[in-house]
């Protein structure tokens, strides 16, 4: 069942282009709604959405996706979420992970930093944690994305979702309209115990209305290879990105516990 949600990416890209010209489909889904979403709705783009964006693996791999389907990229973001330690996305954005290469033995070389200050964030505002040396964290992140990506500015559309929902389950239905006629989804969901109730309880359910309203599927490109898209190393990072943290904390004062 999961497998049907869906696209090949270069249908996607064509079935994309198709639907915009159809006036009565977007029109549909735009007063469903309650307008036109967020970001440049004139055009089509590939989208990613995490609750704070970061230049990441998997980011790295969006980006690369986006460009071979030809769709300008967009990075929504939900900050006002809340830190979870059980969340992989959260904790890799705070206990960072850099790839070091491969050892002998072909297995990966990794060394990681816990870069907030403190020991207890479960439960806190993601928006409120701030770094060792002082920055808030979404903007240092926000920052990293920069340097790798300039011109690239992510999108906080909290208020947006939380106008049509205070849950998952109720906004989720708005999620992916958004991607009938107006855009992309790029994201791999992987059948884990931990993400399996959130999948048939949320997900699926979302994805069946939208596509009982419209008659049409929300396009839905996976992110990452299907061979692959439950390795853990998608949300490292690159040695460069260590270098950076290495610094940020050296510039404070402070040693780097990377390990």
């Amino acid at each position: 069942m999961l497998e049907s949600i869906y696209t090949p990416c270069d249908e996607a890209r064509v079935e994309i282009l198709r639907r915009r010209e159809d006036l009565d489909l977007r029109r549909e889904v735009e007063e469903f709604l309650g307008g036109p979403p967020p970001g440049r709705p004139e055009q089509p783009g590939a989208f990613l959405c995490r609750t704070v964006q970061t230049p990441n693996r998997e980011f790295f791999r969006f980006m690369e996706l986006a460009r071979s389907i030809d769709l300008a990229p967009h990075a929504q973001e939900y900050l006002d979420d809340r830190f979870c330690s059980m969340n992989a996305d959260k904790l890799g954005a705070v206990r960072m992970t850099f790839h070091h290469g491969l050892n002998k033995r072909g297995e990966a070389i990794f060394r990681r930093c816990v870069i907030v200050a403190g020991n207890s964030w479960d439960g806190a505002p993601y928006a409120s944690l701030r770094t060792k040396w002082g920055e808030n964290l979404v903007q240092f992140h926000h920052w990293l994305l920069r340097t790798f990506f300039a011109g690239l500015t992510p999108l906080n559309e909290s208020a947006w979702y939380r106008a049509r929902g205070e849950s998952p389950r109720e906004f989720y239905p708005a999620h992916y309209a958004r991607f009938i006629c107006h855009g992309v989804l790029l994201e791999s969901y992987l059948e884990t115990p931990r993400e399996s109730p959130f999948i048939h309880e949320v997900v699926l359910p979302a994805f069946e209305r939208v596509v009982s309203l419209f008659g049409k599927k929300p396009l839905i490109v996976p992110l990452l290879p299907p061979g692959n898209a439950a390795d853990s190393s998608w949300a490292w990072y690159d040695r460069e990105v260590e270098r950076i943290v290495v610094g940020k904390l050296a510039s404070a004062g402070l040693k780097a516990t990377c390990r």
